[in-house]
């Protein structure tokens, strides 16, 4: 918001401004930024973040310009994306009015105005239900992620890192979300902590892992997790999270983390996960974060475990968990 204009009839009215009326126009402008901010609820700010950070990624991913204000263009590319990687209509609605909503509060032409957007608006909306075209990660590809993770890492510590972070979520059926932190604005209060994991006593080839937040816990009451070990080099979580605690700095806060303390971004694990997969010559447009806990309901039903043990194991509250089993 711009200082308000000088009165012309008194050309040093600033040099001699009231400092309480400057306080007061302080007070006005803060009051004035804490309503816009207040017109989001905290979820929506959050989603809308998390979808302007996505639109800005694929830009810089497809070698498009960055710049703001963005072109309509830019906006259908994005959308011709968004329906190609499986996503609903209304969480392509969601991209949209996220981009729409940073244009108007910087007063700039809105993209998302123009007839062809909302046209391929409107033919997401026809086409019904979108299919989840996100496949599994069978253990045969994660063999192949976890011995190709040197071509998409820039260091030993980060291979390390990301064979640890993979490897739990998928033996701990665990969501992205508790693993690592949005891009930026991220809560890292709610995201698995250092103080979270610890090797068990009884048994040094088992880990045991609190989730004290996820999607099904918004209060915090907490789960216990035990993750048993199998020995195999490069496949097992117990000993990669051994190597991986070993290396990693004292820093409090999240549990994944880099060799500088910054906490993992759900953008990185992506990013490198896509990565690795393309390396290994596997399609990585048909993968996403989630494959980890689709593949690992996966690979437990096809080694025979109940319906009932599975929905235990990924703590489902419904039959969703159903939906996650791709024979």
């Amino acid at each position: 918001i711009s200082d308000p204009p000088i009165s012309s009839s008194c050309p040093h009215s600033r040099a001699h401004a009231n400092p309480h009326s400057t306080a007061h126009l302080a007070a006005l402008t803060e009051e004035t930024h804490r309503l816009i901010s207040l017109s989001l609820a905290d979820g929506s700010r959050v989603a809308y973040q998390r979808a302007v950070d996505a639109f800005q990624n694929f830009r810089l991913s497809h070698s498009l310009k960055s710049s703001w204000p963005a072109t309509s263009q830019d906006v259908m590319t994005f959308v011709a994306h968004l329906s190609l990687s499986g996503r609903a209509a209304s969480t392509i609605s969601v991209h949209v009015a996220a981009i729409s909503c940073l244009h108007k509060m910087h007063n700039w032409d809105d993209p998302t105005q123009h007839f062809l957007v909302k046209k391929m608006q409107e033919g997401c909306r026809r086409q019904g239900k979108s299919r989840d075209i996100r496949r599994p990660i069978t253990w045969d590809i994660l063999a192949k992620i976890t011995s190709n993770l040197d071509s998409a890492c820039a260091s030993l510590y980060e291979c390390i890192l990301f064979r640890s972070a993979f490897l739990l979520a998928f033996f701990g059926l665990l969501r992205v979300g508790e693993l690592t932190v949005t891009a930026r604005y991220g809560n890292t209060s709610k995201v698995i902590a250092i103080g979270d994991i610890q090797i068990a006593h009884n048994n040094p080839g088992a880990l045991m892992l609190r989730i004290r937040y996820s999607k099904n816990d918004q209060y915090g009451s907490a789960v216990m997790l035990r993750i048993n070990g199998n020995g195999i080099e490069n496949m097992c979580p117990v000993q990669a999270m051994g190597k991986y605690l070993v290396r990693r700095p004292a820093a409090k806060g999240p549990l994944f983390c880099h060799a500088n303390g910054a906490p993992l971004t759900r953008y990185q694990f992506g990013a490198v996960l896509r990565k690795v997969l393309h390396h290994a010559g596997v399609p990585p447009l048909q993968y996403g974060t989630h494959s980890f806990r689709i593949g690992a309901a996966t690979t437990a039903a096809l080694n025979g475990l109940s319906p009932s043990k599975i929905q235990t194991m990924g703590r489902w509250r419904s039959d969703a968990f159903k939906l996650y089993i791709r024979k």
